[in-house]
Formats: C-alpha cells, sequence, structure tokens
C-alpha cells in the first residue's frame, strides 16, 4: 500500500471512541480511509472494523433516511438530481417573457441553480431578495441602499427561484440544501441521536446552513497535516508550458533520487491546463506512449480533477453517432465521425475515404440527411458493380451502411415528434445497437468505464420523466449532450506516487515533495466571481463566495499558508510572461527566495533520468543518416496507367507549371477537396454561367437572331436560361437556395449574360457552329478529352475557339515554351479544320470583355493580330500553332517519361498548389541545399542534372 498523505494520529481517538469523521468531498474521505488501513497495517492487523469517515452529504443523508424510520408522519420527498434541475431551470426560464430574449438558455440555468444553491447555504428563500425581514436581508436599509434600485436587481431572479420553490413542492422534490435544513430541524428537537464525538476535517469557509449543522452537533476541529520545517523555493520559468515541464522534469528526478516519494502538483486552474499537464508529464515519464504501436495504459500520475464525459473520444463519437438523424450535418465533423472504430464492422477504409470524397466534393459547410443517404446508396451501387470484376472489393460493408442509414431515417419518421426522456433513451439505445455501437475492436479500460458511466447518465437522463416534460428529437440530443459534458470522467487507476491536484483538493494532504505552480499576480487570488444574478450589495454584506477581492485574498491566503507546510520540500512557481503582457509572483510568495532553476536540479544532478520526448526526438535527428535520393524522375507512365489517366489539358496546365505538381495530381492522386461555402461557390457560379450561355446560343445560334430580338424578349429569353441553369442547384440543396437568394443569383448572371451579349452584337456577323462539344483525341500518346465552350464561324468562314472564364485570364499564359493555359492551344493544334483565332471571354463582376490572339481577315474587338502581339510567340499564326504543338508535345512526352522536378515555372504560380507545397518541400529547400553541400560536396542541381 501507498504511503498515506494524510496523518491520521488525530483521528484515531474520535474514531476509537465510536465517533465520527466529516470530510467536505470524496477525495479527503477516501485519503483518511486509505491512512487508517495503513495505520492498521502498521501494527500487523489483516482486519479491522471499516472506519465511520464519511463525506458531509453522505452523513446528511444517512441521518435523513434515519428521520424517515423513525418519524412515519413525515412526508417523504426524492432529492432532485442535477439533470432535473437544469431542465427545471430552463423550464422555468424559457416560460418567462422577461428576459428570454436576452439570454443563453444553457448558460442562465447554471447560473440560476448555483444562485439559488447560495441562497438556502445562506438560510434566505426568494422573498429576502425583495422584502426583508431579518437584519442579514435588512442589509439594503442599513447599507443606504436605495431599496428601489435593490429589488430591480432581483427582482427577474426572484421570480424564477420562486417558480423552482412551487416546482418542487408541486412534483414532492426536495434539493440537497432543504434536506439538510430538514436534519438540523430533527437534530434540534433531538428526534436523531448524534454520535458520542464527531470531528470535522478540511472544512474552510463554511456557508451558514452548515454552520448551523456544526453548531448543533459541536464537532471537534482536526488540524490539518503539517511538516514542520519545511524547505521552502520559489523559481520563475519564462511559461507556463516551461512551469509545467520542469515541474515533470524535477517530480521524476525526485522518484530516481528517492522511489519511495510521494509528489503533489498542486495547480490552481487545473481545469483550464490539464491537458497540458498531461502532454508534458506524459512526455516526460513515458516518452513511448505517443507511439503508434503502443498499446493504451494507466499513466504513472493522477489527476484530481476528472475530464468532462462528453468530450472524451468514445462519448464524443456516440454522441455523434446519435446525430446522424440530425437533418443537417457539418461536413467536416461528418466525415471525422466516419472514421471512428466505435461503430460498425471493421470499416472498409477505401469505401469510407470514397465516401468521404464524394461528401467533400458538394464543397457545402453543410450536408443534409438526405444528402448522405443518397452519397451512401450511389455508392452502395458502384461498390456492388466494381465487386463484379473486382474480387478484392467487399461490397458488405456499404451495403450494410446503405441499409442502417435508411432504416435510421424510417425510425426517426415514425416516432413521435415529442416523447419523454425515457422513451428517447430507449430510442437512442436501439439508435446505436442498430450502428452496432461500441464497435468492431475490445474497448480498453479507460473506454470501458466511459460505456458504463454512458449508460448510467442514460439511467440520469431517463428521471426527467418525473418533471412531467416532453422533449423533441433535437432537445432530448441537447439536453443528453449538456448532461455529459457537465458530467466528470475520473478513470479508476492505481495509487501513484504523483498527484496532480487542484487548489482545493491539494489542501489538507502530506506530502514528501510539492509544487505548486501558476501562483502568478493574475492567477493568485483569483479574480472576484459573484453571482450575476443575486443583489451585488447583498452579497457583499453576507460575504458570499468569490464576491470580492478581499474575499479571494482571505481564500488564497489560508490555502498558501496550506501549502507552505504540505511537505518536506516545496517549491512555489510562477511564469514571466503569458500570450498578452508581463507576468509576477503572486504577492503571496514574493516572500520566499527566489532559486534558479539550475539550482533547483543540482541536488539530483548525479541522476541519469529517462529520456524525455524532445530529448529522444533529437537524438533521432542527431543519430540520422541521410540518404540522398534522385526524386526529380519519376517510372515512366505505362500503358495499363496510361488508360486511367484523367484530367485533359489539366495534366499539361500543371505539367508546364510544375512537373511535380503534374506527376503527384495526376499520377499520384493528390486533390485537396473543394473549400466549403455557405452558398453557391465560385466553381458553381461558373457552371451556371457556362450552361446558361450553352443552352442560350442553341437556341439562338446566330448573331442575326440575337439581334432581331427586341430588349423584352431578350431579356425574358436570358432569364429563362438563367433558370433552367439553376434549377438542379436548387433541388440538390433546397436549404441553400431560398427564394430570395436564388432570386440574388439569377438577376446576377442575368446581369452579366445582357453585358456580354451587347458586345456579342457588335462583332462582325457569326454562327454559333459548335457549343459545348467534346473532343477526344490520342495526343503523342496521351489520351485527352478536351471540352469546347463554343466555335464560331464568321461569314467568311474563319474559325474562331471560344472560351469563357469568369476569372481573370492573360494571354501572357499562351506564351513560351511551357504555355500555363494550354487548352485553347491544344484545340487548336488538335482540331480537325484551320483554327483562326483563339479568344478567352472574360464575365465577372469587375469586367466583361473579349481578349485573344488571331490572324482574321477583318478586325475583331478584342483579339490582337498575332504579328501585333507583343509575346514571346512567333509573328505568323501558322508558326504560332507550329510553336504550340512543338511545346506541347515536349510537355506530353516529359509527362509520360516520368519528369517530376519540383520546380515552379514562377513564385506567383505556386499560389495554386498550396494543398501540395509540404510534398514539394519548397520550404526546406535552403536547409537541404545546406545539407546535401556538406555531406556530398556537390549542389543538388548537380545531382538532379
Amino acid at each position: 500500500m501507498a504511503a498515506p498523505l494524510i496523518n491520521i494520529r488525530p483521528c484515531l481517538p474520535i474514531l476509537a471512541s465510536g465517533g465520527q469523521i466529516l470530510t467536505p468531498n470524496n477525495r479527503l474521505r477516501n485519503k483518511l480511509r486509505q491512512a487508517y488501513a495503513y495505520a492498521q497495517q502498521s501494527q500487523g492487523l489483516q482486519q479491522w472494523p471499516a472506519p465511520a469517515i464519511f463525506t458531509l452529504s453522505e452523513w446528511l443523508q444517512g441521518y435523513y433516511e434515519e428521520l424517515l424510520y423513525s418519524q412515519p408522519t413525515v412526508q417523504p420527498k426524492i432529492l432532485i438530481t442535477q439533470a432535473q434541475r437544469q431542465q427545471l431551470w430552463r423550464q422555468i426560464i424559457a416560460d418567462d417573457n422577461q428576459g428570454a430574449e436576452l439570454i443563453n438558455p444553457a448558460r442562465l440555468a447554471s447560473d440560476a441553480d448555483s444562485a439559488y444553491r447560495t441562497l438556502e447555504l445562506w438560510q434566505l428563500t426568494p422573498d429576502d431578495l425583495s422584502n426583508p425581514t431579518d437584519d442579514r436581508a435588512n442589509a439594503p436599509t442599513q447599507l443606504g441602499i436605495d431599496a428601489l434600485h435593490f429589488e430591480s436587481e432581483a427582482s427577474i431572479f426572484q421570480h424564477w427561484s420562486t417558480s423552482f420553490a412551487q416546482q418542487l413542492c408541486d412534483k414532492s422534490l426536495m434539493t440537497f440544501e432543504q434536506l439538510q435544513a430538514q436534519v438540523n430541524q430533527a437534530l434540534a428537537e433531538q428526534i436523531l441521536q448524534l454520535p458520542p464525538a464527531l470531528g470535522i476535517y478540511g472544512f474552510d469557509d463554511i456557508p451558514p446552513l452548515t454552520q448551523a449543522t456544526f453548531s448543533l452537533c459541536q464537532p471537534q476541529s482536526l488540524p490539518l497535516s503539517q511538516v514542520n520545517e519545511p524547505q521552502l523555493r520559489r523559481v520563475e520559468l519564462a511559461s507556463l508550458d516551461n512551469e509545467i515541464h520542469a515541474a515533470a522534469h524535477w517530480s521524476l528526478n525526485q522518484l530516481l533520487h528517492n522511489p519511495q516519494a510521494t509528489i503533489g502538483i498542486i495547480v490552481p486552474n487545473l481545469g483550464q491546463t490539464r491537458h497540458l499537464l498531461e502532454r508534458h508529464f506524459t512526455e516526460v515519464f513515458e516518452p513511448h506512449f505517443y507511439l503508434p504501436e503502443t498499446e493504451r495504459f494507466t499513466l504513472p500520475f493522477n489527476f484530481s480533477a476528472g475530464i468532462p464525459l462528453g468530450k472524451t473520444p468514445f462519448i464524443f463519437d456516440t454522441l455523434q453517432l446519435l446525430k446522424l438523424q440530425s437533418r443537417q450535418w457539418d461536413s467536416e465533423a461528418l466525415c471525422s465521425l466516419l472514421c471512428t472504430p466505435f461503430w460498425g464492422e471493421e470499416n472498409d477504409t477505401q469505401t469510407i475515404a470514397e465516401i468521404i470524397a464524394a461528401v467533400q466534393s458538394l464543397g457545402r459547410e453543410h450536408i443534409t440527411s438526405s444528402q448522405l443517404r443518397h452519397i451512401v446508396h450511389r455508392q452502395n451501387l458502384a461498390v456492388t458493380e466494381a465487386a463484379k470484376h473486382n474480387p478484392q472489393r467487399h461490397p458488405e460493408f456499404i451495403h450494410w451502411l446503405d441499409n442502417c442509414l435508411q432504416t435510421l431515417a424510417d425510425n426517426r419518421r415514425h416516432v413521435a415528434r415529442e416523447q419523454s426522456a425515457g422513451q428517447w433513451a430507449e430510442f437512442f439505445l436501439q439508435q446505436l445497437e442498430l450502428l452496432r455501437w461500441p464497435g468492431y475492436r475490445r474497448l480498453d479500460s479507460n473506454e470501458y468505464q466511459q460505456m458504463q458511466l454512458w449508460l448510467t447518465l442514460l439511467e440520469d437522463f431517463s428521471q426527467l420523466d418525473s418533471l412531467g416534460c416532453l422533449l423533441t428529437h433535437s432537445q432530448a440530443l441537447d439536453q443528453l449532450s449538456q448532461l455529459a459534458v457537465t458530467t466528470p470522467f475520473q478513470a479508476q487507476t492505481p495509487d501513484s506516487p504523483i498527484q496532480i491536484l487542484g487548489a482545493l483538493e491539494g489542501s489538507g494532504l502530506q506530502f514528501t515533495h510539492c509544487w505548486v505552480l501558476g501562483l502568478n499576480h493574475k492567477q493568485w487570488p483569483p479574480s472576484p466571481q459573484p453571482s450575476p444574478l443575486l443583489p451585488l450589495q447583498l452579497q457583499k454584506h453576507l460575504r458570499m463566495p468569490h464576491i470580492d477581492a478581499e474575499k479571494e485574498l482571505q481564500y488564497a491566503q489560508k490555502l498558501t499558508d496550506n501549502y507552505r507546510v504540505c511537505a518536506k520540500q516545496i517549491v512555489f512557481s510562477s511564469a514571466s510572461q503569458d500570450d498578452e503582457s508581463p507576468l509576477f509572483a503572486s504577492p503571496l510568495i514574493r516572500d520566499i527566495a527566489l532559486t534558479t532553476s539550475e539550482q533547483l536540479f543540482a541536488p539530483t544532478s548525479n541522476i541519469n533520468p529517462t529520456v524525455d520526448l524532445s530529448a529522444y526526438s533529437q537524438q533521432v535527428v542527431q543519430a540520422r543518416t541521410l540518404e540522398w535520393v534522385n526524386n526529380a524522375s519519376a517510372p515512366p507512365v505505362e500503358d495499363q496507367e496510361r488508360l486511367q489517366l484523367t484530367g485533359g489539358s489539366s495534366i499539361l496546365r500543371n505539367q508546364a507549371i510544375c512537373p511535380f505538381a503534374a506527376f503527384a495530381i495526376h499520377r499520384l492522386g493528390a486533390k485537396a477537396p473543394l473549400p466549403a461555402y455557405q452558398g453557391l461557390s465560385p466553381i458553381d457560379r461558373g457552371h451556371i454561367l457556362h450552361n446558361s450561355l450553352a443552352s442560350f446560343w442553341l437556341e439562338v445560334k446566330t448573331q442575326e437572331q440575337l439581334l432581331a430580338l427586341d430588349e423584352n424578349k431578350e431579356a425574358t429569353l436570358i432569364r429563362s436560361h438563367v433558370e433552367a441553369a439553376i434549377s438542379p442547384y436548387k433541388k440538390r440543396a433546397p436549404d441553400i437556395m431560398g427564394p430570395r437568394y436564388t432570386e440574388l443569383e439569377i438577376s446576377r448572371q442575368c446581369q452579366l449574360i445582357t453585358q456580354w451579349l451587347a458586345q456579342e452584337k457588335q462583332r462582325p456577323p457569326f454562327t454559333a457552329k459548335d457549343i459545348e462539344t467534346t473532343l477526344k483525341v490520342d495526343f503523342h500518346g496521351l489520351p485527352l478529352t478536351l471540352r469546347l465552350d463554343r466555335l464560331d464561324q464568321l461569314e467568311n468562314g474563319q474559325l474562331i475557339v471560344i472560351d469563357y472564364k469568369t476569372g481573370s485570364p492573360n494571354l501572357n499564359q499562351w506564351q513560351g515554351e511551357r504555355p500555363e493555359e494550354p487548352q485553347l492551344p491544344l484545340y487548336a493544334v488538335c482540331y480537325s479544320a484551320d483554327i483562326h483565332a483563339l479568344m478567352f471571354v472574360e464575365v465577372n463582376a469587375r469586367q466583361v470583355r473579349p481578349i485573344g490572339l488571331g490572324d482574321l481577315s477583318e478586325p475583331h474587338d478584342g483579339i490582337t493580330p498575332i504579328a501585333q502581339a507583343k509575346q514571346d510567340l512567333p509573328e505568323d499564326w501558322q508558326q504560332t500553332c507550329v510553336h504550340w504543338d512543338k511545346s506541347l508535345t515536349q510537355l506530353t512526352e516529359d509527362f509520360l517519361q516520368g519528369e517530376a522536378l519540383a520546380t515552379f515555372k514562377s513564385q506567383q504560380a505556386m499560389r495554386y498548389y498550396t494543398d501540395i507545397l509540404p510534398l514539394t518541400r519548397q520550404a526546406e529547400q535552403d536547409r537541404l541545399q545546406q545539407l546535401f553541400s556538406a555531406s556530398a560536396g556537390q549542389t543538388i542541381t548537380e545531382l538532379t542534372s
């Protein structure tokens, strides 16, 4: 058994006389019982009666049960649970019209519950907020406070708390404070018999209700464990991270020097810094814990503060699984959920990846449940078909998922809109069973404990039935999620030599070594946090908790005094800087002599500590053996791969800008998902514009017909084609494409098209010969599919290739040996007839204009004759086409031969490839060049040339 953290000797006479000992919390109770067991074992005993050590709440509940048995006439009431309290406050606040538009219901319910609990602990009633009846509640008059102001400040909460008290009475419920008041009355009337002796240990800042209990019992206040002549040290470190890391190293050194040491790490704001503490202590004590092949195990330190159950990965994903029946989902959260191991059979990772890709391809921040079902159903059909030709594809998982989502939707449709909490709990369990929760792998110890607590949580949730309230599906999920987030989970772990404690948990314990960190002037004493719902002057007059700086100073001073005598060696630390400003040591510890961190570790400098994560990583870097590999050339494209290549002219575009980009995107599949948009994405708007113009010219066909349209008919025709083009988007996302938003987009598209058609009327006469046609070619061994927006034929038979651009095209992208926009030059080279001009049509909010190059027999607005173009191109059109054929052929051959040099044509072009920049290692080039030169005496360019 581990050494006790409490001196049990002052407690032994009380326990030996048949008395009882009370503590304010479970942790002190457990430590006292552990110390008592240690004392019995030290005397050679192997068994002994359980000591009468209880928490105050346990002691009071025991007396209340005794009262019910001894007094049959007492009307029993049920103790209200925390979940019931929260729901009751929510209902009261929601039904009150005075503050309904000004509040966050969940936060305000918590504040109201806390304020009501404070009222009961100070033995006040809601009426005391506005109708003082005794000297304490008469504080406004005595202090000269405006009574009207006092009453208005408390009037809303008074109304709520009166309703809360009435609801408790109507439903035969009671708060724990009401239970304590009944026990106090029974003790005063001597209906209940007190123990022969009573001791209290660790109580601090006792409220009036508890003081009334103790005044009736006259308990003996037991002294906290103290160490004589402790060695105090103080250290200042750069940041909180440095404090925690130093404390972890110091703890490890103490244990290596003395394995029997008991170490306390006391952190006033433990709840906010728990994740930092766990990370640093893990890195120092168990760096291999982070290795993927390492199974989960109990770490060699123990936290007094648990983590919210709803924040653990297992229960967080469980709650997310229950939301699969929600009408709308966050796309990123859904993709994360699909990868969780806590559902289904062993997942088909390829199928899951394909579903995620399909969700991301929608480019939506949110996705509806029907869209998810549609995606999975299509995937089911595709995988089933692929399995006929590929025995390695197994359709069982996607087939199950398809049926499962459909069943979930059917179940949701057939359930009542509003149900009791118990009915929803049963419904949720059925849903989890359908999803094969908790998954295909065996749960580890922590996850198993979380599952047991989750089942208990559902029972607590079902107790809301006693309130008689009905909940919708979303309300039930919200309540269950709130309950999970407010329920602490503390894993059951064996005794540990290192205890990481909060401010209150550390008081009253005794260690061999202790480090108290985070004691800067902003943090300690803590800032006042008075109740926002109780009158401030009343709180000040009655000295309620956290009311002002003076109260917080007294609280912090008393705890600090306890810390100063809790161990033989004690270190107090503070940070000198946070993210915002400089920090200084708390005034409560400035009297302690400052020690440098080097002096702090000096006594154990001869100990060789195990390597922490940062040191281990540094050793790996220093021990590396570099092998220089030429990645400028990839394997050539083989025939089977050639047939599977997709991308069209973008293959040559990427090859021209960065050969490695072409290799990564088109051969390795390194494609980033589309960014999510609230409404239509720029790509969607571009497609609508292209489709509208395509259908318009399929109907109008010539400039002559365009000129024959009057203004009204032209506007009507444009609108009809835009409406037809936008219709599929309305069906696909009706939640986004509402009437107002759709009308705005239609108006915007019609305005742009009208502006462009006005310029079309000024062009030389033409006929739209080909519209949205597809040209499939084998370009020097590379299969390409080219899609043409439009091919116009002038009266003299000359042909112009037109490409609509909603961006800002630049003719410079056609020039040089590596043209960055090869689509139109490719069409000019591959089309069966001679092309006489290439033209971009820029259509966007900034401007609407044609821009192009060619060799036409008559002037054309926007098309520059090739002989006059100031471009890096031949001055003859035919020679320009030959130049394009040669340069594009070279790009094609380079791609097929595997050229993959990670150099960009220009720095400006790099911004289009941010998703693959880490693969190119552009940011590391200078350092890589230095390493290579040092190791091989060459330059990287020499190696790759």
